[in-house]
Order: structure tokens, then C-alpha cells, then sequence
């Protein structure tokens, strides 16, 4: 059985780990709402680039090649805007 003093000392060590925890969680959600934010600009930024690959009709590697990439690129940035999305969306508990 622990002593008074050894359940104090882990009651604080257990309050200094969730705390440190806590930190790093909020940490998380913050750079998820960051990168939620700056793919969420993606599509805006390269609005040009990306309109002008959908409006090739490929007659050569080039435009294939890109339409390809284009396409692999959105299934990608996809799953991740959604992840990033979610982990932003997370609500932080304060209290219990």
C-alpha cells in the first residue's frame, strides 16, 4: 500500500503527464485546422492550372501525363483534406 505522500506524489505525476499530454493534443488539432486551411486554398490557388489540365483532350505525354498526375494528386489531396478535417473538428474537453 502506498503512504499518503506517495499517492500525493502520484496523484501530481499522474496531473503533470495528462497535462503534458493535453499540450500535445491541442498541438494536433491546431496543425490539423492548419492544414485543413492551406489544402482548402489548394484548388483556388491552382484554380488556372488545374482548368486548364480538365480541358486537355491528350494528344500527347504531356497532357496524358498530367491529366494522370492531376487525377492521382486529387485522390490524394482528397483523403487528406478529410483527415485534416477531422482531427480540426476535434473538440478538446477542458473539463470532465
Amino acid at each position: 500500500m502506498a503512504t499518503p505522500s506517495e499517492v500525493k506524489a502520484g496523484l501530481d505525476d499522474i496531473a503533470t503527464i495528462i497535462r503534458a499530454q493535453r499540450i500535445v493534443v491541442a498541438g494536433l488539432i491546431s496543425g490539423g485546422a492548419s492544414a485543413s486551411n492551406e489544402l482548402g486554398n489548394l484548388p483556388g490557388q491552382f484554380a488556372d492550372v488545374i482548368a486548364t489540365i480538365q480541358a486537355y483532350i491528350p494528344d500527347n505525354e504531356f497532357e496524358s501525363g498530367s491529366q494522370s498526375e492531376l487525377t492521382e494528386l486529387t485522390a490524394e489531396f482528397l483523403l487528406l483534406k478529410d483527415n485534416a478535417d477531422s482531427i480540426a473538428a476535434t473538440v478538446l474537453a477542458m473539463t470532465v
